[in-house]
């Protein structure tokens, strides 16, 4: 059976997908659920960006010219556009969100469609990504939850592959190494275990 898109409205039992479609269950209700009865663990994010976690963060990039660019302020109310964005799953899980931060847009087909979802002219401007610590938030938030979310299920490493496949083609496994360096340096100072299947 064909399900219904979205935008003619779910019923009032069924879930937005992040996909765009109407359903029930996990893979409706579950990681980026749009709307309807979404799963939520109840998590807050703030608690997890504290301003101890988020500047410590920043200060690892102390000779960055770019790094107070970059606030709490803005992570945080980029998030108030993804309301299931590391609240669904477990807390752990939620703790551990794979590929979160600025990421890097490129092309037109993600500069096109992250414009026309986050309301700025991503191809006449694509700039704006780099000058609006919201909208640079923002965007990261589009790319992750369209390209890498449906990822996180197998681990680390399968998310690495969903930003940049090039990476895990083996051509590049130093870059490899220092994501998963990164990401277990960041897990051990949030008091969670990385998980299985670290690398692509």
């Amino acid at each position: 059976m064909v399900k219904a898109q979205c935008g003619n409205g779910c019923a009032a039992n069924e879930c937005c997908s992040t996909f765009g479609y109407c359903g029930t269950g996990p893979e409706f209700c579950g990681a980026n659920c749009q709307g309807g009865l979404c799963s939520n663990n109840g998590i807050s994010r703030a608690d997890i960006a504290t301003p101890e976690f988020f500047n410590a963060m920043l200060n690892q990039g102390a000779t960055c010219p770019g790094k107070n660019f970059y606030s709490r302020g803005a992570f945080l109310d980029a998030l108030d556009s993804l309301t299931q964005f590391a609240r669904t799953g477990s807390v752990e899980e939620s703790r551990r969100y794979y590929g979160c931060g600025p990421l890097q847009l490129s092309w037109n087909y993600n500069y096109g469609p992250a414009g026309s979802e986050l309301l700025f002219d991503g191809l006449g401007a694509p700039e704006t990504v780099a000058s609006d610590p919201l909208i640079a938030f923002k965007a990261a938030l589009w790319f992750w939850t369209k390209n890498v979310a449906a990822t996180m299920s197998q681990g680390f490493g399968a998310t690495i592959r969903a930003i940049n496949p090039i990476e895990c083609n083996g051509a590049e496994r130093d870059k490899v190494q220092f994501r998963i360096d990164y990401f277990t340096r960041y897990c051990n100072q949030l008091n969670v275990a990385p998980g299985d299947s670290l690398t692509c």
